[in-house]
C-alpha cells in the first residue's frame, strides 16, 4: 500500500473551502429562482450568497459590486411580483450584508493604521 505525503490541511483553508462551496451553492439557488420565478429560491439564493461572499472576500471592493448587483436583482425580482413584504425582508437582510462589509472594510483600515 503505497502513502502519499500530503501536507496537512489547516482548518482556515478547510473553512475557506467550505464558504466557497456554499457561495457557489447559493449562487445556483439564487439564478435557478430568477429563472424559474422561485420566491423562496431567490430570497434564500441571494441573501445567503451575498453572505458569503462577504466571508471570501472580506472588504473587497469586487465584493461590494457583486453584493449590490445580488441585491438589485432581488429587489427588482420581488417589485415585479408585487411580493412587498418578501421585498421588505430582502432589503432589511441586504442591509445588514452591507453592514457587515462595512464593519469588514472598517476593521480592515484599522488593522492597516496599527
Amino acid at each position: 500500500m503505497i502513502q502519499e505525503n500530503r501536507p496537512p490541511v489547516s482548518l482556515f483553508q478547510e473553512v475557506r473551502d467550505m464558504n466557497l462551496f456554499l457561495a457557489i451553492f447559493f449562487f445556483v439557488l439564487g439564478v435557478a429562482g430568477l429563472v424559474l420565478g422561485s420566491n423562496a429560491g431567490v430570497f434564500a439564493g441571494l441573501s445567503l450568497f451575498s453572505m458569503q461572499i462577504i466571508k471570501l472576500m472580506k472588504a473587497s471592493k469586487i465584493g461590494l459590486i457583486i453584493i449590490a448587483i445580488a441585491g438589485l436583482a432581488g429587489i427588482v425580482f420581488f417589485a415585479a411580483k408585487k411580493e412587498w413584504l418578501l421585498l421588505f425582508i430582502f432589503i432589511v437582510l441586504h442591509s445588514y450584508n452591507y453592514w457587515l462589509y462595512m464593519n469588514l472594510q472598517e476593521k480592515k483600515e484599522e488593522d492597516l493604521h496599527n
